[in-house]
C-alpha cells in the first residue's frame, strides 16, 4: 500500500488502509476517507503512534511518527485500529499492536505473535511464532535483611513464572539480568543468581553494577522496619514498576546512594 485507501470485504466490513506519510497526522488522513466507509463496520491498518497516557518508545526511530490521538478514536470510532511501527506487542480496547514477528534484539521480549481478525466475531485471535530465540529481561532488587535470597529467589520465581515458558523452550530463551539494591555479599549474589536462572543462557553476563554493598547491620534493622510497612501496602501501589521505585528510593535514603 503506497497511498490511504478503502477496500470492502464481504457487505459489512470496511477496511482503511493508512500507510506511513513523512509530517502527516494519521487522524487527518482516517478523517478525510471516513465518509466513504458509509454505516459499514471498519478497521484501520496503519504505521505509527498512538498517543496515549502511557506511549511505548520505537527505540529504531525516536520521536513521535505519524501520530494517532485517543481524541481520533473517540470521534471516529472504529471497531479496531491494528497498527504497526512499535516492536513489543501492545493491546488495548481498540487499538493493537501485533509487534515484531521475530525478537530483533534483546528489547524485543516474550514471545512474538501474529494477529488474526475475525470479523464475524469482532475478535482478535493471537497466533504464537515459533522462534529459534525467545528474549526475555529480569529487573530485581536484593533486600539487605536476613531472608534477602529468599525474597530474590521469590522475585525471579515470579519473573520466569511472567515469561510464560515452556521448559521445551527454555533452551531458546536469551536473558538479560540487572539486579539494584543492597547486598553484603558479591560473590554469594552472583553465584544465587546463576543457581536460579540455571535452565536459561545469559545474552550477557548478569549485571549488579547498580548493586551496593553493606554490612552495617544497625542500617539492615532499619530497612527491615520499613520493609513491614511497605509489604502493609500491598495493592495500594499501582504498578511493579512503581514499587521497583519506591523500594530503591528507602534503600538510598537509608544506606547513601
Amino acid at each position: 500500500m503506497d497511498k490511504p485507501a478503502i477496500f470492502d470485504f464481504g457487505e459489512d466490513w470496511s477496511i482503511v488502509f493508512v500507510p506511513y506519510e513523512v509530517n502527516k497526522l494519521m487522524g487527518e488522513i482516517i478523517q478525510s476517507l471516513y465518509p466513504g466507509i458509509g454505516n459499514k463496520n471498519w478497521v484501520v491498518v496503519g504505521h505509527g503512534d498512538f498517543i496515549d497516557s502511557v506511549r511505548e518508545i520505537n527505540p529504531y526511530e525516536p520521536g513521535i511518527y505519524m501520530p494517532l490521538t485517543r481524541k481520533d478514536v473517540e470521534a471516529l470510532k472504529p471497531n479496531r485500529i491494528f497498527l504497526g511501527h512499535i516492536h513489543q506487542p501492545i493491546s488495548g480496547d481498540t487499538v493493537v499492536y501485533a509487534g515484531s514477528p521475530c525478537g530483533l534484539d534483546i528489547n524485543e521480549t516474550g514471545h512474538r505473535y501474529f494477529i488474526i481478525f475475525d470479523s464475524d466475531r469482532n475478535e482478535i485471535i493471537k497466533q504464537k511464532v515459533e522462534n529459534d530465540i525467545l528474549y526475555f529481561q529480569a529487573s530485581l532488587i536484593v533486600f539487605p535483611t536476613e531472608n534477602s535470597f529468599e525474597l530474590l529467589g521469590r522475585q525471579i520465581q515470579d519473573c520466569i513464572k511472567g515469561w510464560d515458558i515452556q521448559s521445551a523452550d527454555e533452551k531458546k530463551a536469551r536473558i538479560r539480568v540487572k539486579v539494584s539494591g543492597y547486598s553484603s555479599d558479591r560473590k554469594a549474589l552472583e553465584k544465587f543468581i546463576r543457581k536460579e536462572f540455571k535452565n536459561f543462557e545469559f545474552e550477557k553476563e548478569p549485571d549488579i553494577s547498580e548493586a551496593k554493598f553493606s554490612d552495617d547491620s544497625d542500617l539492615d534493622f532499619i530497612f527491615e522496619k520499613c520493609l513491614d510497612e511497605l509489604l502493609n501496602l500491598g495493592d495500594e501501589l499501582e504498578t511493579k514498576s512503581m514499587e521497583h521505585e519506591i523500594y530503591n528510593s528507602i534503600l538510598n535514603l537509608i544506606y547513601g546512594g
